[in-house]
């Protein structure tokens, strides 16, 4: 009878200790997957067509006369 008692938690242990692995494969997983994603977005931004080339910046009024003076004496 000891036995037979005995069996179901050595099941039960399993059971968990495979699900704790199965937990851990997942985990894994989907680390492994979010760094693969962010690799070939970091690859993939130098050829990204929806990209703006140049970042647009404020222009202060100093630098607009300077660039109309420069551009008017030409």
């Amino acid at each position: 009878m000891s036995s037979l008692t005995k069996k179901p938690l050595t099941l039960i242990a399993l059971q968990n200790t495979f699900e704790v692995f199965c937990n851990l494969l997942v985990s894994r997983i989907h680390f492994r997957y979010h760094e693969q994603l962010e690799r070939l977005k970091n690859s993939y931004a130098l050829f990204d067509p929806n990209k703006d080339v140049r970042t647009p910046q404020d222009i202060i009024d100093s630098q607009r006369k300077a660039v109309i003076i420069a551009y008017s004496c030409r």
